[in-house]
């Protein structure tokens, strides 16, 4: 399915891709559809939950396009050019439900001009997540892998699984606000895809945001990433 927008955000998504829009007379039909091509690389909104980034941004009378305008236009909507990116050694792993797309974000790894650890599984009989997880998250803090990318079902357990590494800062995307924010803001140096959740073309511009993304080092991000570390540190609860 497509997502609905409002007539002026659309008109306003359609310009700042650098086509022109003309806003005419629609009668009564106050929402316009929007698809952004993906043969150019634009952002492709079709058949996903947006997330609650957008909904907070909505409930303040705008959308995380608007929030993210200064990221877009540097990004050009995922289309940085790959010479500005650091190469980067990717560790992608997934259990059974994440094998299909798990292929697709090593052939999209590759694609960017870094290279891909993959660490399985490489077949469909039934694995456990925690395994995989801590197999990517492993390779990260081993030095063998820069970045990781672990795929399940939902992504959640993937998630929950590897941030139990001291070291670790997994988060789930779905979409690319959160993918290269969760970077620039918090350091996460692993990415939680949900196979079950997350289309095949969404996923890898979710994948590009994330590897194009670098930790913004602002006094502020630094505090709260330390702060978070510092919880890392503690001994568990009993």
């Amino acid at each position: 399915k497509r997502i609905a927008l409002p007539l002026e955000t659309a008109a306003h998504v359609i310009e700042e891709v650098g086509h022109e829009a003309d806003v005419g007379d629609i009668g009564d039909v106050g929402e316009a559809m929007t698809t952004w091509n993906q043969d150019r690389r634009h952002h492709f909104l079709q058949g996903g939950v947006l997330g609650a980034a957008d909904t907070d941004s909505a409930a303040k009378g705008g959308t995380p396009l608007d929030d993210d305008l200064g990221h877009r236009r540097s990004l050009r909507l995922g289309t940085r050019m790959a010479d500005s990116v650091k190469r980067m050694r990717v560790a992608v792993a997934s259990d059974h439900a994440g094998l299909a797309l798990k292929g697709i974000v090593v052939e999209a790894v590759v694609e960017l001009g870094h290279s891909a650890l993959d660490l399985g599984t490489h077949t469909p009989d039934p694995v456990d997540y925690p395994d995989v997880s801590a197999a990517a998250g492993r390779a990260v803090l081993e030095g063998r892998a820069d970045r990781g990318i672990i795929i399940c079902g939902s992504g959640a357990g993937a998630c929950v699984a590897a941030n139990k590494l001291r070291g670790i800062r997994a988060a789930v995307a779905h979409e690319t606000y959160t993918a290269h924010q969760m970077v620039e803001h918090d350091d996460v140096n692993v990415l939680c895809l949900g196979a079950r959740v997350v289309g095949t073309h969404v996923a890898v511009e979710v994948v590009e945001a994330f590897l194009k993304a670098t930790f913004s080092h602002e006094e502020r991000h630094r505090r709260r990433v330390a702060k978070v570390n510092e919880l890392d540190a503690r001994e568990p609860l009993l």
